[in-house]
C-alpha cells in the first residue's frame, strides 16, 4: 500500500519520496495523516507536518507516536512547554513499552532547561558572567 511505501520511504531517510507516495494515498485517514506529519517533520517542512500531526491526534487522542512527533516539533521551534506536555500525554497514553519510554526520556529535556534557565536568571541577579551552553544540559545532574 501507499502508507507502507511511506513509511519505508520515511525510515530510509527519504521524506520527500514519502510525502509523494502518501499523496497519492486517498483517503485522509489517521495513520495517513500522522505519516504526512511524520514525513514531513523529517523533511523539515514544520508547518505542514505539523498541521497533520495536530489532524491526526485529533482523530486518534492515544496516537503515542504522533503525540511525540509533535513534542519534537514544538522542541525544534522551541517551544519547550508545548513539548512537554505532548510528551506527558503520550506517556499516558501509550500502549507501546517502548514509545512509553521514548516519551520519557524525553521529558528530561524541557526539565534541564528549564533548570538550566533558573540558573542563569540567578547569575543574572547577582551580577556574574552568563554563559549558555546547550550542551551542558545533557550532563547536567541538577533536576531529572
Amino acid at each position: 500500500t501507499n502508507i507502507d511505501a511511506a513509511r519505508a520511504d520515511r525510515m530510509r531517510g527519504q521524506p520527500t519520496r514519502a510525502l509523494d507516495a502518501l499523496a497519492g494515498a486517498g483517503a485522509e485517514t489517521q495513520v495517513v495523516l500522522r505519516e504526512l506529519g511524520l514525513s514531513g517533520f523529517e523533511a523539515g517542512e514544520d508547518s505542514a507536518a505539523a498541521r497533520h500531526l495536530r489532524m491526526a491526534i485529533q482523530l486518534d487522542p492515544k496516537d503515542a507516536e504522533a503525540l511525540i512527533a509533535l513534542g519534537r516539533l514544538q522542541l525544534r521551534r522551541k517551544n519547550i512547554l508545548g513539548a512537554a506536555l505532548n510528551f506527558r500525554r503520550a506517556v499516558k497514553v501509550a500502549d507501546d513499552p517502548v514509545l512509553a519510554a521514548e516519551a520519557r526520556s524525553r521529558l528530561n529535556f524541557p526539565r534541564r532547561a528549564a533548570a538550566e534557565a533558573r540558573r542563569m536568571y540567578q547569575r543574572l541577579r547577582v551580577g556574574r558572567d552568563v554563559r549558555i551552553d546547550p550542551g551542558k544540559w545533557a550532563d547536567d545532574e541538577g533536576e531529572r
